[in-house]
Formats: structure tokens, sequence, C-alpha cells
């Protein structure tokens, strides 16, 4: 392994223990370049932060896992699984995915995503 894949690994495994599951937003605008992309579209920060407050506001108590996760240089692949317990009257779901990230100085700056629910999650 290299120093610049074990560094966005941590980056990684950072957005999703401190952003996806601790809802600490202000890290955000640090993680993500101003170019970032989301299966080829442009998202700003912004737009990354409301996605997050919205699935929280949607499903509380959800909390993601990484599975497993792979660097090469620039690149990190994992494999994660979200789950979300019974609210409001929704069942409890989950789902899974597998995202490929590109950094570039210490940011994320693309990550093209393929998921799919393995249980009902009603507004996913």
């Amino acid at each position: 392994m290299s120093a610049i894949s074990d560094k966005n690994k941590d980056l990684t495994r950072t957005f999703f223990e401190a952003v996806l599951n601790n809802q600490q937003f202000d890290l955000i605008p640090q993680m993500l370049s101003p170019a970032y992309t989301f299966n080829g579209a442009p998202q700003t920060a912004q737009q990354n932060q409301d996605w997050v407050r919205g699935l929280h506001a949607s499903y509380p108590g959800l909390h993601f896992t990484i599975e497993a996760i792979l660097g090469d240089g620039d690149l990190v692949a994992l494999r994660w699984r979200l789950d979300a317990p019974a609210a409001a009257g929704r069942p409890a779901g989950s789902a899974r995915g597998t995202n490929i990230l590109a950094f570039a100085d210490g940011q994320a700056i693309s990550n093209v995503q393929n998921s799919g629910r393995t249980t009902p999650l009603t507004s996913y």
C-alpha cells in the first residue's frame, strides 16, 4: 500500500463515520473538491450537506458500515451497508452499495456509486 492510498482510505472512513454517521456536516466542504462530481454530475458541498441532512431526517438513527475498502493511489473502492431502524411507522430497512472515489490533493473529486436495497426503505 502507498501512503497516498492509505490517506485516501482514511479520508473515506472519516467521511462515513464523522459525516454520514455522526452528522458532522462542517467537514464536508474540506473533504470535497469544488470540482466534485457524483455519478458524473457536479455536486456542491452544500448539496451534499442537504442530502445527508435529509437522509437523517427521513431515517433517524441510520448507520453506515464499510464492509470492505481498497485503495490504489488516488482511487478508493468500497462496499458499504446502510441500516435504518424502524421509525415513524416505517419498517426497518437496509441497503448496500459500492463506490469508487477519486481523490486529488486530499479531497474527493469524483464518486461513482452503484447501490441496491436489501430490505425496504420507503423513501430512500
